[in-house]
């Protein structure tokens, strides 16, 4: 907030100047000077003000041009608004490569997103150019002497001297330095099927301002000061002792994510990648990699010291690599994702995770991954126990007693199951997820015994079997704390009468949702409209559509 009424005038009268951007990029008139002059002259702390009111909401199509005219509009507001542009997470990296050989001057083809037609505004350009040498090198020169930051001669040489070498349409080409650049928009014209973007429509940023990169098709040198990497698809073989993208990662990289690597990541690769994390990372996501238990053991000895934050879902562990993975978690490590793994199974052969008491050096596993996990505070374990449901109730008595965050659903839950949660639930629980785990009224009246006053968000969506008789078990079991906000009973089958309970039970503070609940009658649906305007009871669900 400004700290002055004077200060919050100047605020006003800027914005104004701001959101009228055709001063600062089209006219080069008097209007457009002056304009730019009154930025020039406010403090730094209101023109970053002025960027946050630009950028409200959470993407870059409603703000980014604003933002990219204050970048353009002189070198004393380039950083402020460059900073506020990389604030936004996941900038997409794509490759230009010039066109004015094939009759396009001053255009530039874009490639290396996912998708050709999801050019974003705000997506980060590296400028190692396919295409030319000569014409690239020469087309780079223009671009980087037309821009407001002052480029090192020597820098732009080196550049120039790299572009040379490049041979024609020679692609994954892997330069040690690179020129970047914000897009601004790039739409594919009629009839073509790859983006172009205008020279106008690109804007430099200096590498030391960029903070969160994604690769997708293919990779770059990382900024020096980069903070957050996403690294999918077409650009997961990239990640080799040839290209040895990790060589010089930045001291500040502390996210790293390997994802949706199905199609590209062979073993040697993986064997490659985990045997090369930076070790200063404290967020670490490695989903849907083929990580198998032979692998997780690998992980296990390799697992940066200062981790908080472990995703592995979508993988091929059992029980075995789980647990010796776990048993070497860091000390630091409080966020747990397993989802989406075969943890009711025990090793590669398929063994039924059921014999698992049966042997002792399977239990010291899981006493050695309990005393590891005792600072885990989030854990998520969805769809893991698909086969053998029953295995949950094995895991359940060693979860951590801090935890704050428990996520089980798409799990079938049988009465052992909820009878074991209700006897261990963590005492200081905030979160419980059991969507999509068959619970009906016999089973949540068992599991609402064990829910904590502390609890703030309970979602059970999509237990079809709950029906108004499961809320009436629900609220006779449990009494809800101070605390709680949500309840998600999508899709679970509930009517008039279980909402017209939930409306007396509960006060005006808790947000409960009720969309996907088709016996709904339009009175009650009135009454929740009128009284209730924070509740949601859409006859379909508008996530899944049913």
């Amino acid at each position: 907030m400004p700290t002055s009424t004077t200060e919050h005038d100047r605020l006003d009268a800027s914005t104004t100047h701001v959101v009228k951007t055709a001063n600062l990029v089209e006219n080069e008139n008097v209007a457009r000077a002056q304009t730019v002059l009154v930025l020039e002259q406010l403090p730094e702390i209101v023109l970053e003000k002025i960027c946050a009111f630009l950028a409200p909401g959470p993407g870059l199509e409603s703000i980014a041009h604003p933002l990219f005219c204050l970048a353009r509009a002189s070198p004393a507001l380039y950083a402020i608004a460059i900073r506020a542009l990389m604030k936004w997470p996941g900038h997409g990296v794509s490759w230009l490569m010039p066109l004015d050989g094939f009759g396009e001057p001053d255009t530039f083809a874009v490639y290396g997103l996912p998708s050709n037609s999801d050019c974003v505004p705000g997506s980060i350009a590296v400028c190692t150019v396919c295409g030319s040498p000569a014409t690239a090198c020469e087309q780079v020169e223009t671009l980087l002497n037309q821009d407001p930051v002052i480029t090192d001669p020597a820098a732009l040489e080196q550049l120039a001297a790299l572009f040379r070498r490049l041979e024609p349409h020679a692609p994954r080409v892997q330069p040690t330095t690179a020129a970047w650049f914000l897009i601004v928009d790039a739409t594919p014209p009629e009839g073509a099927a790859i983006n172009r973007v205008k020279r106008r429509e690109l804007v430099r940023i200096a590498p030391q301002l960029i903070r969160e990169l994604s690769f997708h098709m293919d990779i770059a040198p990382l900024p020096p000061f980069l903070t957050r990497l996403t690294i999918s698809g077409e650009a997961i073989p990239m990640l080799n002792e040839h290209v040895g993208v990790f060589r010089n990662v930045p001291e500040t990289l502390r996210d790293l994510t390997i994802t949706r690597a199905s199609e590209w990541m062979d073993k040697n690769t993986l064997h490659w990648l985990l045997a090369h994390l930076p070790r200063q990372l404290e967020i670490l996501k490695l989903d849907a990699i083929h990580l198998d238990d032979a692998d997780a053991a690998v992980l296990a000895i390799t697992l940066p010291p200062r981790l908080h934050t472990l995703g592995l879902s979508h993988n091929d562990m059992t029980a075995t690599g789980a647990l010796s993975m776990i048993a070497h978690a860091p000390p630091t490590l409080t966020t747990l994702d397993v989802s989406e793994n075969t943890l009711d199974r025990w090793g590669q052969d398929q063994a039924e995770i059921m014999t698992f008491l049966t042997t002792p050096a399977r239990m010291d596993a899981l006493l050695a991954a309990r005393d590891a996990c005792q600072g885990v505070t989030s854990l998520t374990l969805c769809h893991s126990f698909a086969t053998y449901p029953a295995a949950l109730t094995l895991i359940v008595p060693y979860m951590p007693r801090a935890l704050t965050f428990l996520d089980i659903g798409n799990n079938s839950l049988p009465l052992e199951t909820v009878d074991a949660l209700a006897r261990y639930i963590p005492p200081t629980l905030t979160h419980f997820g059991a969507a999509q785990c068959a619970l009906n009224a016999e089973r949540t009246a068992v599991l609402a015994l064990g829910f904590p006053l502390t609890l703030i968000t309970l979602d059970l969506h999509w237990n079809r079997d709950l029906g108004d008789a499961g809320i009436a078990a629900l609220m006779r079991a449990w009494a809800p704390g101070p605390q709680l906000k949500k309840l998600d009973l999508r899709g679970c089958g509930v009517g008039d009468a279980a909402i017209r309970l939930l409306m007396g039970e509960l006060g005006r503070e808790v947000v409960v949702h009720f969309d996907g609940n088709k016996d709904v009658s339009d009175q009650v649906r009135s009454d929740v409209a009128a009284t209730r305007p924070g509740w949601t009871i859409n006859p379909a669900d508008p996530e899944l559509g049913v």
